[in-house]
C-alpha cells in the first residue's frame, strides 16, 4: 500500500520519527542544510531552492501548516542564536535574504531537532 506524504500528516510524521530513514533520505537527494547546535538548518530560499518555487510558496505553507512545521522543530532565529548562525553562515545566507534590510530576523527549517 503506498502513502500518500501530501495528504497524511501521521504519514509524515512516522517518517520524521524514523531516526533511521532521515540522514538516509538527506543523503540519497543530497540535502546539505547547516551544521548549527547539533543538527542541519535550512533557510527558506534554501528551502525554496530544493523544491523548485518561489519564497512565497514557502511563506504560504509556513502560515497555513504552522502548527505542524512548528511542532517538527520548525523554528525563526532571534537574538544570540540569530546573530551565532549570522557569524556561521553570514557568507552563505545574505544572498538568501531579501533586499529589504528591515529584516531582523531569519525562517529556517530544523531538520531532526524537537521530535
Amino acid at each position: 500500500m503506498s502513502k500518500n506524504l501530501s495528504q497524511s500528516r501521521i504519514d509524515r510524521q512516522n517518517i520524521l520519527n524514523n531516526n533511521e530513514a532521515l540522514p538516509a533520505i538527506r543523503q540519497h537527494i543530497g540535502l546539505q542544510g547547516m551544521a548549527f547546535e547539533d543538527d542541519y538548518w535550512f533557510t527558506v530560499a534554501q528551502t525554496a531552492d530544493f523544491f523548485e518555487v518561489d519564497k512565497r510558496t514557502i511563506q504560504r505553507y509556513l502560515v497555513s501548516f504552522e502548527e505542524e512545521l512548528t511542532h517538527n522543530g520548525y523554528t525563526v532565529l532571534k537574538g544570540e542564536k540569530l546573530r551565532q548562525f549570522k557569524q556561521m553562515f553570514g557568507d552563505m545566507i545574505y544572498a538568501d535574504l531579501d533586499s529589504d534590510d528591515s529584516q531582523s530576523d531569519i525562517d529556517v527549517t530544523l531538520s531532526e531537532k524537537n521530535r
